[in-house]
């Protein structure tokens, strides 16, 4: 009964994220200002600032904000790493569970390596798994919230 339970609970969060990112999607950019030119060696979309612990190759993405990939600058097998900015530390020193929610309503989950300070999380993603479209990148956090949920977009072009 408990393990049922489990299942709706989950299928119904998942159903909830999908339709959200769905609708935001439908509704279409707003106004925005130009971004900036990427630095040297900066992936496209990524917003220069300090991250704990950010290494050379990394992308940094803040929860609410899309960073934009070229799917010509993947290379197999090696992972695109995107280094999460949790907004408020983890409370805890575990790896936090991550949900990647791909443009064909395919879910991947794993884990994301907590950053010094632990205010960021490390998390890879197989290229072969991107393909371009716009993915749904989920962190469960240890956030005194009813949703303790931060979400992150990823659109490969």
């Amino acid at each position: 009964m408990q393990a049922t339970r489990s299942v709706a609970i989950a299928g119904a969060v998942v159903g909830v994220a999908l339709a959200l990112w769905l609708w935001s999607r439908d509704a279409g950019p707003g106004p925005a200002e130009p971004a900036p030119a990427p630095a040297e060696g900066q992936a496209s979309g990524e917003t220069p600032r300090a991250v704990d612990g950010l290494q050379t190759g990394e992308i940094a993405i803040a929860s609410g904000e899309t960073i934009e990939i070229d799917s010509k600058s993947l290379e197999a097998g090696t992972p695109v790493v995107v280094r999460l900015d949790l907004g408020v530390p983890s409370a805890t020193g575990e790896p936090r569970p991550v949900h990647l929610l791909g443009p064909n309503g395919i879910v991947r989950r794993g884990v994301a390596a907590l950053g010094e300070g632990r205010a960021s999380a490390r998390y890879e993603i197989d290229p072969a798994w991107l393909e371009p479209g716009r993915y749904v990148i989920e962190v469960e956090t240890t956030e005194p919230s009813h949703f303790p949920l931060r979400r992150y977009a990823l659109e490969v072009r």
